[in-house]
């Protein structure tokens, strides 16, 4: 694997095309003697708590468009519980086709539950209609769980089913994931240079993807590059985390501070991934501790609430704003139990060289 420089700020990315766009940045159940503090939070510290209705979804486009965009900046978690509601009614009544199949398998991934979700999208991948969305999020899944070479198989199904850049770009994330290499990653560039298109949408998850290769070979001007195109205030959280770490990792946290403050300064619901950026670059700028106190607030509320899908956001947390050996390496093992992307593996292994030191 590719020695990573042991500033960087390495973010789970997901490969999931067409609609299926959002990785993951969604950070396994923490031990009571993983427990840092049982001091409750401010009132205003934003919970993963959300009352479970299905508001008024009318189908399954509605309920994953409302999904995806829950991970966008600045918007509220409590569509999550909506949605879920709104499956859960669905199922109730028997109405669970392969198109609330495909929801309920992103929902699943969104909470860690892969083998559930892997199981769900091999029985939705044989519906004609959502047969390629199914195979691209089953890929990113297994990919996740570290089953590099049943990633490649479900990618290869995917030929004929959308554009070739995607069906590429899905093979080549399986083999970066599993060996990051600068040769992986500058094939897949060459391929989208020759001006290889394919729906918008997928051109942003294409972009996102060699952006986060290329960060991770030590290029952040090139991961810049690729994102240059990008309008940030409605991109999705995975996205802006992994713009703000190109930053980070060249020690240009003014650059982050700049740019991403204004966007959130008047909203509560910022999302962890951003929160814990904005905490490290206040950290490295020497500035006031404002954006370091919300996460400490937010750090202690994960762990007070025992919170199982932002182990990776702890780890990072206790490498970078508030250094402690033994909780960085605790949160970084058990979020690599669940997670073997490259990035989680080049987490742990920064987090186990933090610990010898």
């Amino acid at each position: 694997m590719t020695k990573l420089h042991d500033d960087k700020m390495m973010i789970t990315l997901t490969g999931i095309g067409a609609v299926l766009l959002l990785t993951s940045i969604l950070w396994l159940t923490l031990p009571r003697n993983a427990i840092a503090s049982t001091i409750m939070p401010s009132p205003d510290t934003v919970i993963a708590s959300w009352p479970v209705t299905a508001s008024t979804i009318g189908s399954a486009s509605e309920a994953m468009e409302l999904l995806l965009t829950s991970r966008k900046l600045n918007r509220s978690a409590q569509s999550i519980g909506q949605v879920k509601g709104y499956l859960d009614e669905q199922e109730a009544d028997g109405n669970l086709d392969p198109a609330h199949m495909l929801v309920k398998a992103r929902l699943l991934q969104l909470h860690h539950q892969f083998d559930a979700a892997a199981a769900l999208l091999s029985e939705t991948a044989k519906s004609p209609a959502q047969s390629a969305n199914a195979l691209l999020l089953l890929a990113n899944i297994q990919t996740q769980m570290g089953q590099f070479n049943q990633a490649r198989g479900t990618c290869s199904e995917l030929f004929g089913q959308v554009a070739l850049i995607v069906t590429l770009t899905c093979t080549l994330d399986a083999d970066f994931q599993s060996s990051p290499s600068r040769a992986t990653y500058s094939r897949l560039a060459a391929v989208t240079a020759t001006r290889a298109t394919a729906p918008a949408a997928q051109m942003l998850w294409i972009n996102e993807t060699l952006a986060s290769m290329a960060l991770q070979v030590g290029e952040p001007e090139l991961a810049r590059h690729h994102l240059s195109d990008v309008d940030l205030p409605s991109a999705p959280v995975s996205l802006i985390a992994l713009w703000m770490d190109t930053y980070i990792v060249e020690q240009n946290p003014a650059a982050v501070l700049h740019r991403i403050v204004p966007m959130v300064a008047n909203h509560n619901s910022i999302d962890d991934a951003i929160l814990l950026r904005l905490a490290i670059a206040e950290a490295r700028s020497g500035e006031d501790k404002k954006w370091q106190h919300k996460m400490h607030q937010r750090v202690a509320l994960r762990e007070w609430r025992e919170d199982h899908e932002h182990a990776a956001q702890l780890a990072r947390y206790y490498l970078d704003v508030v250094p402690d050996k033994d909780k960085a390496l605790h949160f970084a093992s058990m979020h690599f139990e669940y997670s073997k992307t490259a990035t989680d593996a080049a987490l742990l292994s920064r987090a186990a060289a933090f610990s010898q030191k």
